[in-house]
């Protein structure tokens, strides 16, 4: 029952950002010109002519993503332990400063590889996604430094054994999450069950105890 308790969660973090990003003026300044989009330095340009309003809001909303995001998977690693989850044990910050650095330097290196380099990069920036599946998990459940982290999940997910259900696993989260995304408040459901699946398979992959 323990799990069920992410679900609450989620709803909670995401009024909050919406509330963050409907503080902006990002979507009702009418100044941003779609067309400069396929050029990451307009586009730039752009983003920081709307004022500190959207800056601000923008700048929160990625905090609260990877915050939720976190204590998520926080709740989930316990979950899966077979250990009582409350409420207070989702918000557990240990490992949080690690955490939020390396997702952080993943998403630079994932966006910077989808602007700078057209086509190609879209392909590489997924390629790194997939090598850096474990990456977040090793560092929030084993505080284990990112250049190690990003080595053991690399060879983890390109084993022969493990690159294809892995690969569908894949597909199958992204698919659960789209359509969490399309009635917009489903997220604060399937992003839970996303990472729950998420910690089952890290655990099952690295030969961790979990619980069925």
């Amino acid at each position: 029952m323990g799990i069920l308790l992410l679900i609450p969660i989620g709803i909670f973090i995401f009024v909050v950002t919406v509330g963050l990003l409907r503080s902006g003026d990002y979507y009702t300044s009418g100044n941003y010109d779609y067309s400069t989009m396929g050029n990451p330095l307009s586009s730039l340009g752009q983003i920081l002519g709307l004022g500190a309003g959207y800056a601000t809001a923008t700048v929160l909303f990625m905090v609260w993503m990877f915050l939720w995001q976190a204590f998520t998977l926080r709740g989930a690693l316990k979950a899966t332990a077979a250990q009582k989850v409350t409420f207070k044990d989702c918000f557990d910050t240990t490992n949080l400063g690690r955490y939020l650095l390396a997702v952080l330097a993943l998403n630079v290196v994932e966006n910077a590889l989808t602007y700078f380099i057209p086509f190609l990069g879209l392909l590489a920036s997924v390629v790194v996604q997939l090598a850096t599946f474990f990456v977040p998990l090793l560092v929030l459940d084993r505080a284990t430094p990112l250049w190690e982290a990003v080595q053991t999940s690399w060879k983890t997910v390109f084993n022969s054994q493990n690159i294809g259900w892995l690969l569908l696993l894949g597909l199958i989260f992204t698919l659960i999450a789209v359509a969490g995304g399309i009635f917009v408040i489903g997220l604060a459901i399937t992003i839970p069950l996303v990472c729950l699946g998420q910690v089952y398979v890290y655990k099952r992959t690295l030969g961790l105890p979990v619980t069925a």
